[in-house]
Formats: C-alpha cells, structure tokens, sequence
C-alpha cells in the first residue's frame, strides 16, 4: 500500500514495519487498512457470498433489537413476556418457521426501528 492513502494524521512511525519482523510482515499496514474507511464496505460489493453473511448478521441484530424493546415496553422483569420468550423462541426453536415464531412472540413482524434507535440514528 502506498503512503498516499492512508489519512494524513498518521505517523510516519506506524508504517515501518517491526524490527522483529522484518520485510514479511508489516502489522502497521494491516491495521491501517481495516481502520481506512474507503475499505470498509467493499467487502459487500466482491460477490463473494460475503454480503449474504453481512445480511444475515445485520437481520440478527434486527431480531435482537426489537425482541428486546418487548421486554423494554412491558418491563425487563416482566414475567409474561419472559415466559412468552420461552415459550415461543427458545423451546420451540427449530420446530417451526423462525418468523412465524417470532410472531408469535412479539405478536407481529420485526420492525428495523428498534436497530436504529439502538444505533443511535433515529430517537
């Protein structure tokens, strides 16, 4: 990688590789690359199947997110919404479609507000 890409606040320093390293490795670089923003996402976009993981990652934090704003409205603690969560999810998993379990949970489809609040980009 060339010195012209990487942000401008970076020290000379970090981009010499170890001494104990020598010229096979360069970790500097490496931990560079994953913090440059430009290559944050191109991942996604090399049709290598790895958007279809992201995706489902991304989905699973949706469940997460607004699962947990059930427990969030009714009250952490409360029994019946545990007891529903049990019910529902945890013992019936794998028996049925996973949505139709998670409707019956939460009474209704998950909605990608709850991970967006989470994230902080919507109140």
């Amino acid at each position: 990688m060339a010195f012209g890409k990487f942000p401008p606040r970076c020290d000379d320093a970090l981009l010499q590789p170890s001494p104990r390293c020598g010229d096979e490795c360069d970790l500097a670089s490496d931990i560079l690359w994953v913090t440059n923003s430009d290559q944050l996402f191109t991942g996604i976009f090399t049709g290598d199947h790895y958007s279809t993981g992201y995706y489902s990652y991304i989905w699973a934090e949706v469940l997460d997110a607004d699962g947990f704003e059930a427990f969030k409205e009714k009250g952490i603690f409360d029994s019946a919404t545990a007891d529903s969560f049990r019910r529902n999810i945890l013992e019936k998993s794998g028996t049925d479609d996973p949505m139709a379990l998670y409707r019956e949970f939460r009474g209704r489809e998950p909605d990608v507000e709850s991970l967006l609040k989470k994230r902080g980009l919507t109140s």
